[in-house]
């Protein structure tokens, strides 16, 4: 049987990757009213240990572009526009992942990619955005009411740090 990971436990992992993490209201993608969101995301774990001991069940937010950007494919139109722009754009995305997460929408996916010190933005091609400065997503193993954020296959964190 598999160990079952905590919200604190895969908080703490993520920050010792040099990701900076915030608490997310349970079950939600909306940051705990009254913080500073992405904005006041840290990779301290004492900081970190106090979010989740006042909250064990809050879901892990991570802020992008600092050390990661994400290009999120929203559903069924998002992985038309992978498909369509495959040779031109995905491809090369897909050879620079850190790593794929499935998130619970059907079809969804995020790709972590190295940060390129750019700010977001919607709806690239049909369905796909990208969340770079300023910018979060949410991380396994957060759940919604839809289902739980998943890794696809090992993130790689630890190449890209070094």
């Amino acid at each position: 049987q598999k160990p079952t990971v905590t919200m604190l436990g895969a908080a703490l992992w993520f920050a010792e990757q040099g990701l900076r993490i915030f608490p997310l209201s349970p079950g939600t993608k909306i940051p705990f009213r009254g913080s500073n969101g992405c904005h006041g995301a840290s990779s301290n774990a004492d900081i970190l240990r106090g979010w989740w001991a006042d909250d064990p069940d809050a879901n892990i937010g991570i802020a992008t572009g600092h050390l990661i950007a994400v290009v999120d494919i929203d559903g069924a139109p998002g992985q038309k526009s992978r498909v369509d722009h495959w040779e031109s754009t995905f491809g090369p995305i897909d050879e620079m992942s850190i790593a794929k997460v499935l998130t619970p929408r059907s079809g969804g996916l995020h790709i972590y990619v190295p940060a390129q010190n750019d700010g977001n933005k919607a709806n690239i091609f049909p369905g796909v955005d990208y969340r770079g400065n300023g910018g979060y997503v949410v991380a396994p193993p957060s759940r919604t009411d839809v289902g739980t954020y998943r890794f696809l296959g090992t993130p790689n964190f630890k190449e890209m740090v070094s």
